[in-house]
């Protein structure tokens, strides 16, 4: 596993943890960011001693799909504004 050892740590079984070398970990970036982008944690040491953790960015709080879905399900329970029309036109004239 390119050299890599797992790390006796508390982690959940969807992010696997190992650890790397600082030097290793410059050698081999591009694909530690593979690994970390599939979900991978991986823990850099430096002098056998953890110094950093390489891991998944946070994810936005929403991406385009959940907003579309959160729109679906509004329009679901509410439905259309059937004075919508009727409103833009207004704020339109109310403009000029």
């Amino acid at each position: 596993m390119d050299g890599m050892s797992a790390l006796p740590i508390d982690s959940s079984p969807e992010e696997p943890t190992s650890t790397v070398g600082v030097a290793e970990a410059g050698k081999t970036l591009s694909r530690l960011l593979d690994r970390v982008e599939a979900g991978e944690q991986i823990i850099i040491t430096r002098g056998g001693r953890p110094a950093a953790v390489l891991g998944p960015a946070p994810r936005p709080p929403f991406s385009g799909q959940a907003i579309g879905d959160r729109l679906a399900r509004w329009f679901e329970e509410f439905g259309p504004d059937p004075d919508f029309a009727d409103d833009i036109e207004a704020a339109i004239r109310d403009r000029s």
